[in-house]
């Protein structure tokens, strides 16, 4: 009975594939250019280590916190970090193989949602649309960013693609787990709500209430374990992006470059990349206006706009990745639409491939920094507190993720992410050595450079004890231009007390 079973269980996945073999020839694809991309950049952002260290935490049975005994939110990503325990439990020792097997597997369900919602356009065209997701640099390095972006966007797209088919509860159950992977999310379902509202009204109540219970039971146990339903990660960058807020024409001005699918690019030709970009996209939206996928796209690029300028968020790319990739699905649409000729497909398809190789070998410079700052400074920092300091050392930092996860001490970090003893001090905009005067931690780690100006009440306090310099920044040693960034990054002083007055 299982031979059967299993035969025709096979035999159905193989006739899906026959049915379906240019998607799974691109999704092959966008596997390959997944796993190149980790095995030859590799850069993983310090963040991820703090969903990292939440997520060891709860498999070694302290609870759901960073700092043993401890309750306080200080994840964006709470369905991430169980997600990543489970791995834990399985493989303890392979964090990093775990959360790129979901970053991989969460890209490939998302170009397979692409694919199916734009099921009214040649398959020509949804290969070429596909391709413009598969190779941008920005959606490859950005996704490694706290590590759950994928995921994100995959709930995105999955609680439209239910929706749309009139199966709401499961609609619902996909923006519910969408929150719980990041909360700001929310925006996608506001975006959800507006469309449904004029176009499956009678589905509306239905998804929404799925969606409430399904993050309902988080939002219990945050309330009643950390005291708040607000993560301190959300309040602690506020507080950080209101110390010296942007001004609204600066605002304004980072529209003019932040939707380049590659990184490293010129200033000036980022502002024509982008121009281009907005105007293709709005023809594209425009071309495809009887889509609700299109819709719902375009409300959530202008609420994520004016909501992430309104909070002052506008100080990097990384906060607008999930608007990045309904950009460039809109962008594709508007260069692809008219494609109906599979010669001039083709050689379309060879201009993208020859122009993503280019930029994405300028792009593995940011391996430096995975090599040199990552794995040259912040795992040695971390493995050395672990085993050259008493167990109850509480150690003061900024950079959380690596050390935190490897020093397995007590963090204060000076961000206030996981340590709400310093956000009165970010509140009052006190500078980190006052900080540190006022808190009195055992360790503090410092940038080499930031060390040599600490003022003479810090010197009186901590001396020096060890640094870490893989790049000879302290010697003045001479870099390549490309290498100065991470030259800077990857020298760290760690400093004991020795005085307390």
């Amino acid at each position: 009975m299982s031979m059967c079973v299993k035969y025709i269980v096979t035999k159905a996945i193989a006739d899906h594939i026959r049915a379906n073999k240019l998607l799974f020839s691109l999704l092959t694809l966008a596997l390959f250019v997944d796993l190149a991309w980790h095995h030859y950049v590799g850069f993983i952002r310090d963040d991820a280590f703090i969903t990292f260290r939440y997520a060891k935490n709860i498999t070694n049975g302290l609870g759901f916190v960073y700092n043993p005994g401890e309750h306080v939110y200080g994840t964006s990503s709470p369905g991430f970090a169980l997600l990543m325990a489970v791995w834990l439990f399985l493989f303890p020792a392979q964090p990093v193989a775990g959360a790129i097997f979901f970053d991989i597997v969460a890209s490939l369900l998302s170009l397979y949602l692409v694919w199916k919602l734009l099921e009214d356009l040649t398959d020509l065209q949804r290969s070429l649309i596909l391709i413009t997701l598969i190779f941008p640099s920005t959606l490859l390095s950005y996704s490694l960013e706290g590590m759950e972006t994928p995921l994100v966007i995959t709930c995105m797209l999955a609680s439209f693609y239910f929706l749309s088919r009139d199966r709401s509860i499961a609609g619902g159950i996909c923006a519910g787990l969408m929150l719980w992977v990041r909360m700001d999310s929310a925006l996608w379902i506001a975006a959800l709500a507006v469309i449904c509202f004029f176009q499956w009204r009678r589905n509306l109540a239905l998804f929404l209430l799925a969606t409430v219970l399904t993050y309902l039971p988080w939002l219990v146990f945050a309330q009643v374990y950390f005291g708040s339903m607000i993560p301190l990660t959300a309040i602690a960058k506020r507080v950080a992006f209101f110390y010296a807020p942007q001004p609204l024409r600066e605002r304004l001005n980072f529209f003019l470059s932040w939707p380049v699918p590659f990184t490293n690019i010129d200033p000036v030709w980022s502002k024509v990349i982008a121009m281009m970009i907005y105007i293709v996209a709005c023809i594209g939206a425009w071309k495809h206006r009887w889509s609700a996928f299109v819709l719902v796209s375009v409300v959530f690029l202008i609420i994520q706009s004016i909501a992430l300028t309104a909070m002052g968020m506008t100080i990097g790319q990384r906060y607008f990745i999930t608007s990045l990739c309904i950009l460039l699905v809109l962008f594709a649409i508007g260069v692809f639409f008219w494609v109906r000729s599979r010669r001039l497909g083709w050689v379309l398809l060879g201009l993208c491939l020859v122009g993503s190789s280019v930029y994405l070998s300028k792009d593995l410079h940011t391996s430096l920094t995975q090599k040199y700052v990552n794995e040259g400074s912040l795992i040695p920092m971390g493995m050395w507190i672990k085993n050259n300091t008493p167990e109850d050392s509480t150690i003061f930092l900024e950079p959380l993720g690596y050390v935190g996860y490897y020093a397995e001490r007590k963090m204060v970090d000076e961000v206030a992410i996981v340590s709400p003893v310093v956000l009165p001090f970010k509140r009052a905009k006190a500078n980190t050595y006052d900080i540190i005067s006022a808190i009195k931690p055992d360790y503090v780690i410092l940038h080499c450079d930031d060390a040599g100006r600490a003022p003479e009440t810090f010197n009186s306090m901590y001396e020096i004890t060890v640094r870490f310099d893989p790049m000879g920044f302290m010697d003045g040693k001479k870099v390549s231009q490309t290498q100065k960034g991470a030259q800077r990054l990857a020298c760290y002083q760690i400093h004991k007390i020795h005085y307390t007055p």
